[in-house]
């Protein structure tokens, strides 16, 4: 399955009512996902799959939805966020047939872990292109 999304992450403004917010880019797994709460005060809170909420849209192309056990509430801000273990699971064995869609998803989960990078790498402090320094 190609990726053509360079999304990793996603906000949303909670209101007290609202539990189910839509990611838009494909997962392995359900652990691939950093949902953090911030509240109005700017306090991060890192949310618990199962404890906090639950992921729809596994595997999907499309992306999914997060739904919170509680809605969020007005002031607070959900961030979803493109988060894979740093792990390579894929193994193929000698002779054997190859394993078309196991390739796939290792190629994909590559591909998010280095958004991922990215992602952290675009957030913090660095020098321009141009200083030698």
């Amino acid at each position: 399955m190609t990726i053509s999304s360079q999304l990793n992450r996603l906000s949303y403004s909670g209101n007290g009512s609202t539990t189910s917010f839509a990611y838009s880019f494909r997962i392995l797994d359900q652990a691939s996902l950093k949902v953090v709460v911030q509240s109005a005060a700017g306090v991060d809170s890192v949310k618990t799959i199962t404890t906090h909420y639950t992921v729809s849209g596994v595997g999907s192309s499309v992306g999914g939805a997060v739904v919170f056990v509680t809605a969020p509430v007005l002031g607070e801000t959900v961030s979803i966020i493109l988060d894979p273990e740093l792990t390579q699971l894929t193994d193929y064995s000698t002779r054997g047939a190859f394993p078309a869609q196991s390739h796939e998803d290792a190629l994909d989960k590559q591909l998010n872990v280095n958004k991922r990078t990215r992602d952290l790498v675009d957030r913090s402090l660095n020098l321009p292109d141009g200083d030698v320094d």
